[in-house]
């Protein structure tokens, strides 16, 4: 839901216009906020990055689960920006791999066409 919140407020480029300077700056400043915002909420939660023991799970309180939505939010403004932008190097989010290193799940082949009409 974070993530889809983040790609909401990705819309309000469409209004400003995606590729002015004040969008791009204000768009980026926002990523920066929820990123920082995450890191405070992470060191203000009091847990570790790395679980002590395999039975505890890392990351079980409220601070840390903010984290991680600020953290989505962030991911999902920028998977909006860098698609308006529409650079061949605005692909910065991150994305499930359509690549099979064995070759199985594509029928042999090695690479496979993506949505957006790229090899992988």
């Amino acid at each position: 839901m974070t993530f889809l919140f983040g790609a909401f407020i990705g819309r309000i480029g469409d209004r400003i216009g995606a590729k002015t300077r004040l969008w791009l700056f204000l768009g980026t400043f926002i990523q920066a906020v929820f990123t920082m915002a995450a890191a405070i909420s992470l060191w203000k939660s009091g847990q570790g990055s790395l679980a002590s023991v395999r039975s505890e799970p890392a990351w079980s309180n409220a601070g840390t689960y903010a984290c991680l939505g600020l953290m989505s939010a962030s991911m999902g403004l920028q998977g909006i920006m860098g698609k308006r932008v529409n650079t061949q190097f605005a692909t910065t989010s991150a994305s499930p791999p359509a690549y099979s290193p064995h070759g199985r799940a594509n029928n042999g082949n090695r690479f496979t066409s993506c949505a957006n009409h790229g090899l992988v």
